[in-house]
């Protein structure tokens, strides 16, 4: 979902679209792989119309992601979140961010280490990076395109 602070839904209507092959015959039919395909592509768009709204507030551009959390064991997804962004995105061996990020302050806190800097860069190891393919990113920006619009028409819905 596309943040918005004017107008906050915890629950948002859903609607899933998937338009009809050119011609029924020659084309593949959709199977659970597509499916699973497009809910995660839907995903990566949304983070990517957010990062939109944070750059309009905020001059610069992220020179890559560190990404943390469930979806990182899905390798299908940080390379997607990669080619869309058009960025590299490298994921930690530790894949829990607020333990993590709760060890790191007792550490600092007990003086292990001298600040919390020091205790991110000494307690965070990356295990994983994706980087984007150049034609996939081309293909996304056309593909998000139209999914910007879909999105806009199914959100008075």
């Amino acid at each position: 979902m596309i943040m918005d602070e004017k107008i906050f839904r915890s629950l948002r209507p859903a609607v899933f679209h998937f338009p009809a092959p050119a011609h029924p015959l020659t084309a593949s039919p959709a199977g659970a792989g597509h499916f699973l395909r497009a809910v995660l592509e839907n995903i990566v768009f949304a983070l990517h119309a957010n990062y939109e709204q944070v750059l309009s507030v905020r001059p610069g551009r992220a020179e890559q992601i560190h990404l943390t959390g469930g979806l990182t064991n899905s390798r299908l997804f940080c390379q997607i979140l990669s080619d869309c962004m058009g960025l590299p995105v490298s994921v930690g061996r530790i894949r829990e961010a607020s333990a993590l990020g709760a060890a790191i302050c007792a550490a600092a806190g007990i003086r292990a280490y001298p600040d919390l800097t020091n205790a991110q860069k000494a307690m965070v190891r990356m295990e994983a990076f994706f980087e984007p393919a150049e034609e996939n990113t081309a293909a996304y920006r056309a593909i998000q395109e139209r999914w910007r619009a879909l999105y806009e028409m199914f959100d008075g819905i």
